[in-house]
């Protein structure tokens, strides 16, 4: 603070633009909080931690200034009085003073509202703060919010600044980050007996792995676990941790979720303990088929973890990567071809070596080595194998980017478990939507219709030319009007079953174009069973329904197998509360997770290049 006669000058105006300054700090100490930390944009991050910490101490700070000298507008400039004991207030003579002399100038009552000690935010306030935090609403949008409840900004009680230092103080209710998002887990387990969590930490008691999977995801991928997709997304936390989603497809065509990881690298062994570990939660089924991209350490870990499974590499990752190497577009027009159309493996080779020869690629090591992958990624050599319909990890990619509407690389871990979460429950309330669009009519769900129809119309471009009689089964000639494709198509009377040389009933789970235009020379009128796939039906959630179905006419039957399945239902649910799935963490941690410290910011090879200027920054 200023001297007496520094302090009196200022007031008596001899100073006017040291005032000034004053305010302009105070001003600028304001706007930095509010603008470079904060930010009003839609788009701009929270605040971290550190910051907040700062913004928080500032408030405190501006209301308890010491003020050294006291000066008094009746006295002259030489009688102005230090005041700095009890013995200094008693040379005043209060009974002569007016209220003139020892007063100051009041604040505009419509300023007084932002006054550190006028701002108050009340429990019903906080309560509502935590619920906009739970569901991913910043604190620039709850100031608004409650800006439009009360009527005006000025009636609120409390500026958007406290609403951050809000924040700061339910963050500090954990020991750490991490111990605060193991311990969120575990509240989730305690109403989800069979929900499971696993992580490792490392040398110094750093949270290192971390997989959970919940009761949903683990009944999901007991009926559609037939087909896994996975792919790692980054920048989406505040240590830019890889998160990875083991994923499917369920009967209308959806995304689900089978599991969440999140790691500190990728390299193959930690790979390894994920897929153990997803194994274990899944009591040891093992998918059909795995949908990836090329990463060396995943194809590795699949191939220890699971080596009988079909593991198909990402058409898009594969042309993506082919942009750097083969520069050619029309190269590029023959792979996406060779990756994405319908051939033979006798007219694959034909063509790959057409490819070769015509743009001088035999020097080429990246075709070369793409070649002695096309076991993975070629539709002819993995023709027959079932992958739902998906090429791609598009749906990883999508489902990426619909998380990261809740979540951003300022997320702490705690915030990212929660806001995971809640995003998980919105995919699978999308299940509930469409459910109740498939409700009538067909037995398949009304997105897998969709996609049965495009198949019904391309029949009228195809006609059955020849029937061979076998002893048990009759074979079909199919062709397509003004091509030279041929098709075989098989018919086994007796089991009423078919089979095409295409392989898409296998593949995809639908009967193809060919089968169906037998179906109509056959005079068919609906589709047989054998046809009907039943992950692909409205009913492939509903385990009990062909023994309703089989029972309902006999009352009798009926209401022993309704006794029977809710006796088993209730022998079930007490199992599973008697005996949780915990993992082996439990055992040693229980439910004290203070001693897992928060990890360090890790460098993957998702984060880009870095690039260094002038001053080596």
């Amino acid at each position: 603070m200023e001297s007496s006669d520094n302090f009196c000058s200022s007031v008596n105006g001899d100073r006017d633009d040291d005032v000034t300054k004053v305010y302009d700090d105070d001003e600028a100490n304001e706007e930095d909080v509010d603008h470079n930390r904060m930010g009003d944009s839609d788009d701009q991050d929270d605040v971290g931690l550190e910051h907040e910490e700062e913004a928080d101490s500032e408030v405190d700070n501006d209301d308890y200034r010491d003020y050294d000298d006291l000066w008094i507008p009746s006295f002259f400039k030489e009688e102005c009085i230090t005041m700095d004991t009890i013995v200094d207030i008693r040379q005043f003579d209060m009974g002569k003073m007016t209220i003139e002399d020892h007063n100051h100038l009041l604040l505009d009552l419509k300023l007084s509202s932002l006054l550190p000690a006028h701002r108050k935010m009340s429990a019903t306030d906080i309560i509502q703060i935590e619920n906009y935090r739970k569901v991913g609403i910043r604190p620039p949008h709850m100031y608004t919010t409650f800006a439009n409840h009360c009527g005006g900004y000025d009636k609120v009680g409390f500026i958007r600044k406290d609403i951050y230092n809000q924040k700061v103080r339910m963050r500090k209710q954990h020991t750490s980050d991490a111990s605060g998002a193991l311990k969120y887990l575990h509240n989730l387990r305690k109403k989800d007996p069979v929900m499971y969590v696993s992580y490792t930490a490392d040398e110094g008691s750093r949270l290192q792995w971390l997989f959970w999977c919940d009761a949903e995801s683990q009944l999901l991928y007991e009926v559609f676990g037939d087909v896994l997709i996975f792919d790692a997304t980054y920048k989406k936390n505040k240590y830019l941790f890889p998160f990875v989603v083991f994923s499917g497809v369920n009967h209308h065509n959806q995304t689900i979720v089978f599991g969440t990881a999140i790691m500190t690298d990728e390299t193959e062994e930690t790979y390894v303990w994920f897929l153990e570990k997803f194994l274990e939660a899944m009591k040891g089924k093992t998918p059909c088929s795995i949908i990836t991209d090329g990463d060396l350490a995943i194809r590795n870990a699949i191939t220890r973890v699971m080596p009988g499974v079909f593991h198909r590499l990402c058409a898009w990752h594969l042309l993506s990567n082919a942009l750097s190497h083969v520069r050619d577009k029309q190269v590029l027009k023959w792979l996406k071809k060779l990756m994405l159309g319908d051939f033979e493996v006798i007219e694959f080779e034909e063509k790959w070596t057409e490819m070769v020869a015509t743009f001088q690629l035999e020097d080429n090591s990246w075709i070369a080595e793409l070649y002695e992958k096309r076991m993975k990624w070629s539709p002819a050599h993995l023709r027959g194998n079932f992958f739902a319909g998906i090429r791609t990890t598009s749906r990883c990619e999508a489902f990426h980017a619909h998380v990261a509407k809740y979540v951003h690389s300022r997320t702490n871990l705690t915030d990212f478990v929660e806001q995971f979460q809640r995003c998980l429950t919105y995919f699978r309330y999308r299940v509930v939507v469409a459910d109740y669009f498939s409700t009538y009519e067909n037995e398949l769900t009304k997105e897998m219709f969709i996609l049965f129809q495009s198949y019904v119309s391309w029949t009228i471009k195809l006609r059955v030319v020849d029937c061979i009689e076998m002893v048990m089964f009759l074979v079909y000639t199919i062709v397509k009007y003004c091509s030279g494709s041929v098709w075989r198509v098989s018919y086994c009377p007796f089991t009423v079953h078919f089979s095409c040389c295409c392989m898409r009933m296998q593949s995809i789970g639908l009967p193809c174009d060919h089968i169906l235009a037998v179906l109509v020379c056959l005079n068919f009128t609906e589709l047989p069973s054998s046809l009907v796939l039943n992950r692909w039906s409205k009913y492939a959630t509903k385990v009990s329904r062909e023994v309703c179905e089989a029972t309902y006419c006999d009352q009798e039957a009926y209401d022993k197998m309704l006794h029977f399945l809710s006796n088993e239902l209730r022998r079930r649910k007490s199992k599973k509360n008697s005996q949780p799935c915990f993992d082996e963490n439990d055992n040693q941690h229980g439910d004290n997770y203070d001693g897992i410290l928060d990890p360090v910011v890790v460098r993957t090879k998702g984060c880009g290049q870095v690039g260094i200027d002038e001053s080596g920054k």
